[in-house]
């Protein structure tokens, strides 16, 4: 992990969304993150933090951690909730249940929205391959989520 570690305590699960949003518009500002990207990055990461403050074990706080490293943008989001974890691990080892259940509808965002899914000890770290990324993809992705958030059936070729 990069020693420049920006953190976020977020009071009250599920109440502070403008928090979360205010957080990721200052890292993109000062990273130079352009205007599609950036709605690729708030938009997981506003599901994923709405998704698990829906869990009905997540009370309480929540904290977040940003830092930039070879692997590019990362947002830790810090889970102590093992049934969660282990639902998670599930889920993502086996990826077509994200289309069969509806309550993995969250997942989907991820998986389409983020470069790499990672869950670790502490919880679940979303990456964003900044170095790589190019008008094309961000449109690309977009075009997924437009067609998701309308009700189209969308899959990964």
């Amino acid at each position: 992990m990069n020693s420049d570690v920006q953190t976020l305590y977020l009071d009250s699960c599920g109440a502070n969304v403008n928090k979360l949003e205010s957080f990721i518009e200052r890292i993109c500002d000062e990273m130079n993150i352009y205007n599609e990207y950036f709605s690729n990055i708030t938009t997981s990461i506003v599901s994923l933090y709405e998704s698990v403050c829906a869990h009905s074990e997540m009370q309480g706080s929540l904290k977040v951690d940003f830092y930039n490293d070879s692997n590019g943008l990362n947002f830790l989001f810090y889970i102590d909730n093992e049934a969660l974890m282990q639902e998670l691990q599930s889920v993502l080892w086996d990826r077509s249940s994200i289309l069969e259940d509806e309550k993995y509808d969250w997942l989907f965002i991820l998986d389409r929205l983020c470069d790499n899914i990672r869950l670790l000890e502490e919880g679940i770290l979303l990456q964003y391959d900044i170095k790589s990324i190019n008008a094309e993809l961000a449109n690309v992705r977009v075009m997924f989520l437009k067609s998701y958030l309308i009700g189209e059936k969308v899959f990964n070729n």
